[in-house]
């Protein structure tokens, strides 16, 4: 049976899928034949969390309680969570006062010229999961354990190439990107790269029935987001991706074995 409703939740990388159904829809060419959307960062559901005295963070009632009410009315076939992706972002877009390097199998090391300190991937891979677990992870754990369907968790897009393109786009990190400079290219791969690795290995040892969704080829070019996927800002993609991300989605959700209560 083909798969027709999915839910989308997440926050702005949530846009570009939105966008795109939307207008796959209005051209009656529509991957998912019907899909509903959450956004989270709208003004209604802020703030999303609560900070405790030790520092945890805890959804708060009205997200939880907006997240089950467009499950349970949407009934979907799958899940699409596309929630914060950002953050790895503020270690890894600007350029730091201390230049640093990470190694990473099959990435190329930075011109040594540059100076600074060479951090080891294991201890950058333990800061990205602290950052996940206040973040992304969040969300997931909570969306994971109330889905009544497969939950396909999206990477944010990969880093775009172009120094002049962020400068000349820098969105929310403005003038601290004209200030500090961007990171060198290589490196934001190798963060990038960290954080969907980070992901990745949570949803496979914690999830009940979520799905790390890889990217496919097609996004990439050298390893960076492809030129026509790029939007006008620094770490967001744009409308064409969301329609391939939701093709990709609906090859690989067809793919997933059945589980009770979710897939036909």
């Amino acid at each position: 049976m083909r798969l027709r409703k999915l839910a989308g939740i997440g926050h702005s990388h949530l846009s570009c899928f939105q966008r795109a159904h939307a207008a796959q829809a209005r051209a009656g060419a529509a991957v998912w034949p019907e899909a509903s959307f959450l956004r989270l960062n709208q003004p209604a559901l802020q703030p999303n969390f609560r900070t405790g005295p030790d520092r945890s963070r805890h959804l708060t009632e009205e997200v939880t309680r907006r997240i089950a009410h467009f499950l349970r009315r949407g009934a979907p076939d799958a899940i699409l969570l596309a929630a914060m992706g950002n953050e790895y972002n503020g270690l890894a877009l600007l350029q730091h006062p201390e230049p640093f390097d990470v190694p990473y199998p099959g990435e190329p090391d930075l011109d040594p010229a540059r100076g600074g300190m060479r951090i080891p991937r294991a201890l950058m891979a333990a800061q990205m999961r602290l950052l996940a677990d206040r973040n992304v992870l969040m969300f997931w754990r909570h969306v994971d354990a109330v889905a009544g369907a497969p939950v396909f968790v999206v990477p944010p897009p990969p880093p775009i190439a172009s120094t002049d393109h962020i400068l000349s786009h820098p969105g929310a990190f403005g003038e601290r990107a004209r200030r500090f400079g961007v990171a060198p290219a290589v490196l934001r791969r190798k963060l990038w790269r960290i954080y969907c690795d980070t992901i990745a290995a949570a949803i496979a040892a914690e999830g009940r029935r979520s799905v790390f969704l890889a990217l496919p080829a097609a996004v990439f070019e050298d390893g960076f987001l492809a030129r026509r996927f790029w939007q006008g800002d620094p770490t967001h993609a744009n409308e064409a991706y969301g329609a391939l991300m939701l093709g990709h989605l609906a090859a690989v959700a067809g793919a997933v074995p059945a589980a009770e209560g979710a897939l036909p």
